[in-house]
């Protein structure tokens, strides 16, 4: 009580209510004001390379340089977990400078310009490493990562239209312990999801950008997906249903990816081979002899050269009904 008293003396002293009366309350309209400014401020802009964390195979070999001569592995980590689980980061980094040097095929892919052979040796570098706490800060980098971009493609869909968009899968699927069991258990189905998932332009990108691959590229990639496969079917009980598992169908689907890019490299190739074929037959003939007609090889190669866009691939904004059913495997396959 003796408190409340000292309080109400307190408000009713002179002092008081001349400091009261001193600083008014701001009027209404003012308040208003200040929170319409405050709603209408700009967003923050989408951060430039410059401002970003990302890597090059340079700056890489730098900073593992750098640790294991301190036998402290704590900024790397601390690094790779900002790089690889920011789309915008990742998607800036191991890019590609003008046509690269190893391999003709690579200066062939316009498409991406990510750089594979810096990415390899930069996974090799990390793997090379031997140290649990960087592939841990890896997976939990790829955990965080398609968590974003399952959220980019069902609600932000104008952010996947960068044109450095795939850049991210191309980088990840270069890891080779991509197949070890920290990946397998819950990473990589999560990477597997969110490509099932990719919009049926994305998608043809991605085949187009694997047919310009080799096959020793293409087998990685059938082994990494069969891989999960393999882990899923295996320990399953004899009631278990693959058509009913998520990461089963989501590997299927990017197997299918990988097929559809070797039947188009494919026809690719036998394409140029037939056309530098009929050069040769041309060029080899009389010049009063009239043209050579078409045989019976080359309408097998008309064929056989299938549109990327008749390949049927699911869309997943649309329903199954709007686009035709996957291809089959046709009756005759190119060598």
């Amino acid at each position: 009580f003796r408190l409340l008293d000292s309080s109400k003396n307190d408000a009713t002293s002179p002092t008081t209510q001349n400091t009261t009366s001193s600083t008014p309350a701001p009027p209404t309209s003012q308040i208003y004001a200040r929170e319409v400014e405050t709603s209408k401020a700009p967003p923050e802009s989408i951060p430039s390379r410059a401002e970003l964390q990302f890597f090059t195979l340079s700056d890489l070999e730098c900073l593992v340089s750098e640790c294991r001569s301190f036998d402290n592995y704590l900024p790397l980590v601390r690094k790779l977990g900002q790089v690889f689980s920011n789309a915008d980061s990742l998607n800036a980094s191991f890019l590609r400078e003008g046509s690269c040097a190893d391999g003709g095929s690579v200066a062939h892919r316009d498409d991406l310009t990510v750089d594979l052979v810096s990415a390899r040796k930069a996974f090799e570098l990390l793997s090379s490493l031997d140290q649990e706490n960087v592939q841990s800060s890896l997976v939990n980098a790829m955990l965080m990562l398609t968590d974003s971009i399952r959220l980019e493609i069902g609600y932000r869909r104008e952010s996947i239209n960068a044109p450095n968009y795939l850049n991210q899968f191309v980088i990840w699927l270069e890891n080779p312990e991509i197949r070890s069991p920290g990946y397998l258990e819950a990473a990589f189905p999560r990477l597997c999801h969110v490509l099932a998932l990719l919009p049926l332009s994305h998608q043809k990108r991605l085949i187009s950008y694997w047919s310009f691959c080799d096959s020793d590229y293409l087998l990685h990639l059938v082994g990494s997906f069969q891989q999960l496969i393999t882990l899923r079917l295996l320990p399953s009980p004899r009631d278990f249903i693959a058509n009913k598992d998520s990461s089963v169908c989501d590997a299927v689907v990017c197997l299918s990816y990988v097929y559809l890019a070797s039947l188009l490299g494919a026809t690719r190739l036998q394409s140029e081979f037939a056309g530098t074929r009929q050069t040769s037959d041309v060029a080899s003939a009389p010049s009063d002899s009239p043209g050579l007609p078409p045989s019976d090889e080359d309408e097998d190669d008309e064929a056989l050269s299938i549109p990327l866009g008749s390949f049927g691939l699911r869309s997943s904004s649309s329903s199954s009904s709007s686009h035709p059913s996957p291809i089959c495997p046709p009756q005759q396959t190119p060598p």
